[in-house]
Parts: structure tokens; sequence; C-alpha cells
């Protein structure tokens, strides 16, 4: 069901390519009725490729909404920890969790990107009167990072019930995501390390050959 919303959705992104796409083909197919003989199978070929070509753009869009979607979430997740810690110094300082994240909303401490359109857009809906709770709730639900769902969780959480210092469980969350960067940084490392093998392979194997080549065809001649 995922898979063809996401392709739906790239239909209506080229949907006038796509109407291109279409007409040229019909056009020529029938342009391929009145020039090749009856019961020729080209005119057939013709709308077999328009819808490969249809088929491969729509396939093409999904990969780079993908790509995009993976950019967004590598970015979300490396500024967390920044948010985190400034959530957790606002509280130890005696703010309430609305009052932090209107301070922490600064392009100076999260940057710009998804994260400041997103906490803007959270602060915007605060101030026009949306509750604390369903605010959060909203946010978490368009984010789509379990980071911030988990966040949302906990804000939500302490606007019910108030038992425990807010500061507090920010610190916990801190740490446990200064953790999950370390463990982040080193999981993208060993990604690179094993990317950079292939080409490293194939380096070696041509100054093998090059160094092997005059030896094997001495082997021959003799």
């Amino acid at each position: 069901m995922r898979l063809a919303g996401k392709i739906w959705k790239a239909a209506a992104a080229i949907k006038r390519k796509l109407i291109l796409i279409n007409a040229v083909s019909i056009v020529l197919f029938v342009c391929a009725i009145f020039i090749y003989p009856k019961g020729d199978r080209r005119p057939v070929f013709i709308i077999i490729l328009e819808i490969i070509c249809s088929v491969l753009l729509i396939f093409n869009v999904v990969e780079k909404e993908k790509e995009r979607e993976k950019e967004r979430e590598k970015q979300l997740r490396s500024r967390y920890p920044k948010l985190i810690y400034a959530l957790t110094a606002y509280t130890e300082g005696g703010m309430s969790g609305r009052e932090a994240l209107k301070r922490v909303t600064r392009r100076e401490i999260i940057g710009e990107g998804v994260l400041f359109a997103e906490l803007s857009r959270l602060n915007y809906e605060l101030d026009n009167g949306l509750g604390m709770e369903k605010a959060l709730l909203m946010f978490a639900s368009r984010i789509r990072v379990g980071e911030y769902k988990k966040l949302a969780g906990l804000l939500v959480q302490n606007e019910r019930k108030g038992s425990v210092k807010l500061s507090e469980v920010l610190a916990m969350e801190l740490l446990e995501a200064s953790n999950n960067k370390i463990r982040l940084i080193k999981e993208q490392s060993e990604a690179r390390k094993v990317k950079m093998l292939l080409p490293i392979t194939m380096l070696l194997l041509v100054v093998i050959m090059i160094l092997m080549g005059p030896a094997f065809i001495q082997l021959k001649g003799i």
C-alpha cells in the first residue's frame, strides 16, 4: 500500500511528462498503422516502449523521493542531540516545556532546514490556541522520526502528570541521544570503509594485471 501510494504520488508529480509521452506514442502508433503493412508488429512495439518509458520514469521519481526522505531523516537525526541539549539547559533554568520549545526555535541553535520549519510551525500552533498535547502529537506525526516521536511523548507525559522534573527526564534523553549519535557515527564510518573496498580492490586487480601481463605474454611466447 505504501509503495502504491509513492508510485501514485510520483505519477502525479510527472503528470505532464507522462501525458506528453502518451501523446507522442499515440501519434507514432497511428502513423505506424498506416505506414507498415497489415499484421506488422512494429506498431505494438511502440506502445510497449511507451509503457516501459512511463514505468521507468515513475520509478526514477520514486527513487529520488526515497533519497530525499533519507537525507531529511539523516539531517533530523544529526540535529536531535543539539535540540535535546538546548531543551535540557533551558528547563534546568526553570523554564516550562512550552517556553523551552519557543527559545530553542532559533537558527543559531538548530540551524536551517526541516527541524527549524517544524518547530516554527509547532510554536505557531501553540500561540494560536492549539493545546500542547495535540500540537506535540501533530508535530511527531509530521516529522516521522522515532527520536522526535519519543521526545513528543515525554513532553506530553510531563504535560499530563508533571510528577517528574522535566529537566531530569531530558537529561536522561540527552545521554541516550549522545550514545546513539556515537553509534551512528561508527556505523557511517564502517559503511564508508565497505564502500571504499570495492574501488580499492578493482584498482589492485588493474595493478596486478599491468604487472603480471608482460610475464604471461612472455610465458605464452615460450
